[in-house]
C-alpha cells in the first residue's frame, strides 16, 4: 500500500517538473535586430508623458488618459472610464479603446508587434500603448500599459503601468 503512494508522489513530482520545464520553454526574450540596435540611442525616456494611476480593472482608461493628455487633449480618467470600461468584462477591449481615441479626434496607429517597431516609435518621441499578458498563455490576464522608454544596456523597457509611474 505504501509503495503505491510513493509511486504516485514520484509521478506527481515528475509531472510537475515536466510542466515547469515546458512552461519555461514558452518564455523567451523578444529579439532585437542588430541593425535596429545599432541605429537606436542607448536610452530614451519620455518623461513628459503624464501618469494616471489606475484603480482596479481601469488600465484601459488610464492608458488612454496618459496618451491623450500627452497629445494635448484634456481627458480625465473619470470621463474616459464610462467610454471604454465594460463592467461585464472587468476591463476594456480594443474596439472601445480605438473608438474613444477617434472621439477625441485622434488616430491610433497599430504598429508591428516587434521590439524593433516599439523601440523605434519610442525613440521618435511617441509613447506606445502596449497590451501585456501578465499570466500564462492558457490562462491570460490582459493588461494595458504605456511604454515610455527603454534602456538598451540594461535590456529594460520603461512603462507607466497600474499604480507604478516608472515601472522597469
Amino acid at each position: 500500500m505504501m509503495n503505491r503512494y510513493v509511486n504516485a508522489r514520484t509521478a506527481g513530482v515528475l509531472l510537475l517538473s515536466l510542466l515547469l520545464l515546458l512552461l519555461t520553454g514558452c518564455a523567451r526574450s523578444p529579439v532585437l535586430l542588430e541593425s535596429t540596435k545599432a541605429s537606436l540611442t542607448p536610452q530614451t525616456e519620455l518623461t513628459e508623458v503624464p501618469f494616471f494611476a489606475q484603480t482596479e480593472y481601469q488600465c484601459g482608461p488610464a492608458t488612454l488618459a496618459m496618451v491623450l493628455n500627452h497629445e494635448g487633449v484634456e481627458a480625465s480618467l473619470d470621463e474616459l472610464i464610462p467610454q471604454v470600461f465594460l463592467p461585464g468584462r472587468d476591463g476594456s477591449v480594443q474596439p472601445e479603446m480605438l473608438a474613444t481615441v477617434r472621439r477625441y479626434e485622434r488616430l491610433a496607429i497599430p504598429i508591428r508587434g516587434t521590439m524593433d517597431a516599439l523601440l523605434t516609435h519610442l525613440e521618435a518621441g511617441n509613447p506606445v500603448v502596449v497590451m501585456q499578458n501578465l499570466a500564462l498563455p492558457a490562462f491570460p490576464m490582459w493588461h494595458y500599459a504605456v511604454a515610455i522608454g527603454y534602456d538598451l544596456p540594461d535590456e529594460t523597457l520603461l512603462l507607466r503601468s497600474g499604480e507604478i509611474e516608472r515601472h522597469r
